[in-house]
């Protein structure tokens, strides 16, 4: 929310400042209506907050000693950054990096507008999650130049978020999955890295060794709802405990070199991991007041258990030459051997209704994975054409998957389940193909055109060697093929007649099918399309005045094979999206300037099929609106006063969260 100067301004005020300052001595956010909603769209907490939006130092301490700094911290929204570098010529270096922010999250629900009471749910949870990192890095000479070094970091999260697996309510026997679900999440990850690179006989080499550690605890819970109709034993709840843990080891090794005249360029790249995980889940089903109580169709585990070891040889190489003044050529290759290999135990406490904490059945599962990879890409550059730059590029990767899986129900307090008793072998060929084609036509110093056109093709081919037949006649491996075809095409049309005037559309197309085909199915096709328009224009009405006009459209259909079906027909998904951007800026006079936003979207892709299935589409309109001016009170101090409103408008049969706010702020910048 600084207005930013541009990158001559901040590099001209270093040298001669080698101290910037900028603070937010107070921001105010005041919103009526879903604070949630507004939290989550615009990664702003509401009520008062301060800070320091900006602190940059980058000076000698003495003539082979230098330090740099950047640095903010916004305390009320857990933004926080600091980042510094020591430097000694000829000895090594010292960096020191620190990250904090906060990502909120939305509670509420679907909408089912037909429902009587729980018609929308909302959590009563502050959701909220915050995300921690650490760097420290000690090395010689410098980051750019041979040498060694050693580095600690650490990644965290901590909070509680929202799910979009929603739970069932229940409305006079009719049922929908529209109650909002949270997962509260504690994860650290520590790595630790010993990094070289230097130069041998004209070849540069680097190295790193890394030592990865992660764990994490969360819990998730799902709560079903009824109302009218309904009866009390259907308020209950699901609560899931997850704990993974999983120690990595990489070592990277990478060596590449220019060569003939610098006109030649090639690189060889490898990279072991090794990976060992193991997790721990608990799923438990209560009542609405606590008491143990299974669902009809419950889904408990007790201490489930599973332990998967991951490795993997990854080779790269790339390879460029300039053939010719005006043409160039570039290929990459990969390839890749990957191995895994897992075991889980499935204990579970089904006794009907309130269960009695003695395991009835256990699945035991094995699977083994073997995967060979190998990836391709070449490509061209031409520049022989007078104002024409054209290219084209192929990228392929061929995979053999090798997969094969056990499953066997032991008995417990009650008989096997017959259902979790299979086993398969397949071996699955993949094939990717990507071909590109583009072009840029400068046909005059007005003008400039700039196209572009891909073709995806992905074919998945699964050959079932071993699978379980059930005595009903259904298989435990039942998908023959995915077939997966996209075209995307982009083009760009920058037309400035005059200086002060530049014109500039965009268009996108993407276009897919997907064909997937069942054991003894016909193929079935379904169909995702999007059309992206946007138009800009750049105006500079007199000397002092900018203006961006801005009108983008967003038109997108996806039709599935369950179109079709005449029981519960679920018609294809449309989404509508427009929006229109203002913004301008007036420079005064040397010490006062002013600027202003505005922005107003309309997303309309609720289709409502109340009648028979959930809807899941929204409908909404939103508007925002930032006016400022930066004062340059002397050659060390300026003022920056802003003002936003923000609004959110929805349909209350599609969706909920409407909201208004109104954030005021004053942001002050100083120079040493």
């Amino acid at each position: 929310m600084v207005v930013s100067l541009s990158s001559y301004n901040v590099h001209a005020q270093q040298a001669v400042n080698p101290v910037i300052v900028s603070l937010m001595p107070f921001q105010s956010a005041s919103v009526k209506g879903d604070a949630q909603k507004f939290r989550a769209l615009h990664w702003m907490n509401d009520g008062y907050s301060y800070g320091l939006k900006e602190l940059t130092i980058d000076k000698a301490v003495n003539k082979d000693v230098n330090v740099s700094l950047e640095a903010h911290s916004i305390p009320n929204n857990n933004d926080n950054s600091v980042e510094m570098m020591v430097t000694k010529d000829n000895v090594g270096y010292l960096k020191t990096d620190y990250t904090s922010f906060r990502k909120y999250y939305d509670g509420t629900g679907g909408v089912y507008y037909p429902f009587t009471l729980d018609r929308v749910t909302t959590l009563e949870d502050d959701l909220k999650m915050d995300m921690q990192h650490f760097l420290v890095e000690l090395g010689t000479k410098s980051p750019d130049e041979p040498g060694v070094g050693v580095a600690f970091e650490r990644h965290m999260k901590d909070g509680r978020k929202s799910r979009l697996a929603w739970a069932m309510a229940k409305d006079a026997g009719v049922s929908r999955e529209i109650v909002p679900s949270w997962q509260d999440v504690q994860e650290i990850t520590d790595s630790v890295a010993l990094k070289s690179n230097g130069n041998v006989a004209g070849v540069h080499l680097s190295g790193e060794q890394k030592f990865e550690f992660f764990h994490s605890q969360s819990l998730r819970e799902e709560k079903l709802l009824t109302s009218v109709g309904g009866l009390s034993a259907d308020n209950k709840m699901r609560r899931q405990w997850q704990e993974p843990q999983s120690d990595l080891f990489t070592t990277t090794l990478k060596g590449d070199r220019w060569f003939l005249n610098e006109k030649n360029y090639a690189s060889l790249g490898y990279r072991f991991s090794n990976m060992d995980n193991s997790e721990l889940e608990n799923i438990r089903e209560y009542k609405a007041d606590g008491t143990l109580f299974n669902y009809s169709n419950p889904k408990s585990a007790i201490n489930a258990s599973a332990n998967n070891k991951y490795k993997a040889h990854t080779t790269v190489g790339s390879f460029m030459s300039q053939l010719t003044k005006d043409l160039s050529f570039i290929t990459k290759l990969k390839s890749e051997v990957i191995s895994r290999r897992g075991v889980s135990t499935y204990p579970h406490d089904t006794t009907a209704n309130s269960p009695d904490g003695i395991i009835n059945d256990t699945d035991v599962s094995n699977t083994e994975n073997k995967i060979y990879r190998l990836g391709e890409n070449f490509s061209l550059r031409y520049n022989g054409i007078a104002k024409t730059s054209l290219y084209s590029e192929v990228e392929m990767e061929q995979t053999r998957n090798w997969l094969t899986e056990e499953r066997d129900s032991i008995a417990g307090q009650t008989g096997v389940s017959v259902g979790e008793q299979l086993g398969r072998e397949t071996l699955t060929h993949v094939q990717n193909t990507v071909f590109t084609v583009g072009a840029r036509i400068v046909p005059s110093k007005t003008l400039s055109v700039t196209t572009q056109v891909r073709h995806k093709l992905n074919v998945n081919d699964y050959d079932d060697i071993v699978e379980s037949v059930y005595a009903s006649g259904s298989k435990s491996a039942f998908v023959d093929a995915i077939k997966t075809k996209g075209d995307e095409a982009t083009a760009k049309i920058a037309w400035k007649p005059v200086s002060r005037v530049e014109g500039v559309f965009r268009y996108k197309l993407i276009d897919t099918k997907y064909m997937p085909r069942a054991e003894n199915e016909p193929q079935t096709k379904s169909t995702a399309l999007s059309n992206i328009f946007t138009y800009d224009l750049n105006l500079q009405p007199m000397d002092p005045l900018f203006v961006t006009l801005s009108f983008s459209q967003d038109f997108s259909k996806m039709a599935t094979a369950a179109g079709a079906n005449t029981t519960l027909n679920f018609p294809g998904f449309r989404s509508n999206s427009n929006n229109w951007l203002f913004s301008s800026s007036y420079v005064v006079n040397d010490k006062l300037s002013l600027n202003g936003s505005y922005q107003y979207s309309v997303i309309n892709n609720y289709n409502d099929i109340t009648a028979t299935l959930q809807p899941y589409g929204t409908d909404n309109k939103s508007y925002d609106m930032t006016m400022g001016l930066t004062w340059n009170v002397n050659k060390s101090l300026s003022l920056q006063p802003h003002y936003s409103y923000y609004a959110y408008r929805t349909n209350q049969d599609a969706e909920t969260g409407s909201y208004s706010a109104h954030v005021v702020w004053l942001d002050a910048k100083l120079l040493w």
